[in-house]
């Protein structure tokens, strides 16, 4: 194995989100990281240079240690076998910012991650839980008559 991958997120799950978070990154650094994911889409990409990048934004930083930490976790524990039993998917993949005028997705791809807005630094809540807020304050046609 090569020694950049021996405690670092497999590819996919790093340009995942990297791409997640590039839309509320500064101007400057988000044109230098969509070059980088432009290049990487065509060739194989540069993750070291990409996380160069964006570790000269502290919130960026800390974004993606939030969301990639399972992984940096897991190959901790390379040489641990969990116990027995069945894997299920997790209860809810899709995750949404609780704020009403912000339309943040993120899909949760492996058990343990936990990211926050980018924008409102806050945790992201159960997509379903936030339809069923906008809902409830919906009006209803058959209230409020005249």
């Amino acid at each position: 194995m090569p020694p950049d991958q021996s405690s670092s997120p497999p590819r996919d799950e790093l340009l995942y989100a990297v791409r997640k978070l590039a839309p509320y990154l500064p101007p400057d650094l988000r044109r230098r990281v969509n070059r980088l994911l432009r290049q990487a889409r065509q060739s194989q990409p540069d993750r070291l240079r990409l996380l160069d990048v964006l570790a000269e934004d502290y919130d960026a930083r800390a974004w993606l240690h939030q969301v990639l930490a399972p992984f940096i976790h897991e190959s901790l524990l390379s040489g641990f076998a969990p116990l027995p039993g069945e894997i299920g998917p997790i209860s809810a993949r899709r995750w949404v910012c609780p704020e009403p005028d912000c339309d943040f997705v993120f899909t949760i791809r492996h058990a343990g991650q936990k990211p926050t807005c980018p924008r409102h630094r806050i945790p992201l809540i159960p997509w379903g839980q936030k339809r069923r807020a906008q809902m409830a304050q919906e009006p209803h046609p058959h209230e409020g008559g005249s």
